[in-house]
C-alpha cells in the first residue's frame, strides 16, 4: 500500500497507478508465489468529491458562446455543450442521445433514465433549440454521408468508431485553452446542479439531475458553507483585531 502512495505522491494519475497495481499482481502470479503483495492492497470505499469552486453563470454562459463553429463537427460541438452547461447532462447521456429525444416544438430534451437515475425532460435554452435545429437540418445529415449510414443517433463522429469519447475529449482541450478554470466535464456539470440547488431548492433540482435519492444532491449544498464563511468573516479573531 506504500508503493500506491508512493505513487500518487510523484503525480501518478489513477489510471497509471491501476495499471501498476495490475501489472505487479499479474507477474507475481507468473512467478507462481505464495505471496502477492497486491492481494495485500485494499480497496479504498470510492469517494465522491466535488470541484472545489462552481463556475458562475455568466461563465457557463460565455463558454458555450465561445464556440464559433465553420464546420459540421463545429456545430455538433456547440450542441453537445450547451446540454453540458445548461442541462448538466452527463457524457454516457449526451453519447446515446436520440434524434427523437429533443422536441424542437416545445423546446425540451428528454433523457432517458439509466440504473441509478431517473427520466427527464429539461428545457432547452432559447438559443440552444435554435442551434439545435441548424444542426438536425443542416449539418448532421454530413456525418450520416461521412459513414454512409442511417441512425437515429443525434451526435456522431467522424471516426471509424461509434463512440464521441475523441470528440468529446477535443472538445474539451478547446474549452480548456480559453477557460483554464474549467477542470473537465463533471466540473462544468455540478457548476450547473449547484445553480439549480440555489435557485430552485434541492427537490426540484433532484428532478432535474435526474437523482434518485434527495441525498445524491444534498451532495451538491453549498448554503451551510457559505453561511459558516459569512460566520468567519464576523467572528474570527483576526477580523476583530482588523476591524478594531
Amino acid at each position: 500500500m506504500g508503493y500506491l502512495r508512493h505513487c500518487y505522491s510523484i503525480g501518478n494519475k489513477k489510471r497509471t497507478v491501476i495499471c501498476k497495481e495490475t501489472a505487479i499482481k499479474r507477474y507475481y502470479e507468473f512467478l507462481g508465489t505464495k505471496f502477492n503483495p497486491a492481494h495485500t492492497w485494499k480497496k479504498r470505499k470510492k469517494v465522491h468529491t466535488l470541484p472545489s469552486k462552481a463556475l458562475e453563470k455568466d461563465e457557463l454562459n460565455s463558454i458555450y458562446d465561445s464556440i464559433k463553429p465553420r464546420t459540421p463537427t463545429g456545430y455538433r460541438d456547440r450542441c453537445i455543450l450547451g446540454l453540458i452547461v445548461f442541462q448538466g447532462v452527463q457524457r454516457q447521456d449526451i453519447a446515446e442521445l436520440r434524434l427523437q429525444d429533443v422536441d424542437l416544438e416545445t423546446g425540451e430534451v428528454y433523457i432517458v433514465g439509466k440504473r441509478k437515475t431517473n427520466p427527464r425532460k429539461l428545457k432547452l435554452e432559447y438559443k440552444q433549440a435554435m442551434h439545435f435545429y441548424e444542426y438536425i437540418h443542416k449539418f448532421r445529415n454530413d456525418f450520416l454521408a461521412y459513414k454512409g449510414i442511417e441512425t437515429d443517433r443525434m451526435f456522431m463522429s467522424k471516426g471509424s468508431g461509434r463512440r464521441i469519447d475523441n470528440a468529446l475529449s477535443r472538445l474539451l482541450d478547446q474549452i480548456r485553452k480559453e477557460f483554464p478554470q474549467v477542470e473537465d466535464f463533471i466540473h462544468l456539470r455540478t457548476s450547473v446542479i449547484t445553480h439549480w440547488e440555489k435557485e430552485d431548492g434541492i427537490i426540484e433540482a433532484k428532478v432535474k439531475v435526474g437523482h434518485r435519492y434527495v441525498s445524491s444532491t444534498e451532495r451538491y449544498q453549498t448554503d451551510k458553507l457559505d453561511e459558516l464563511q459569512k460566520q468567519l468573516l464576523v467572528f474570527h479573531p483576526l477580523e476583530k483585531l482588523i476591524a478594531f
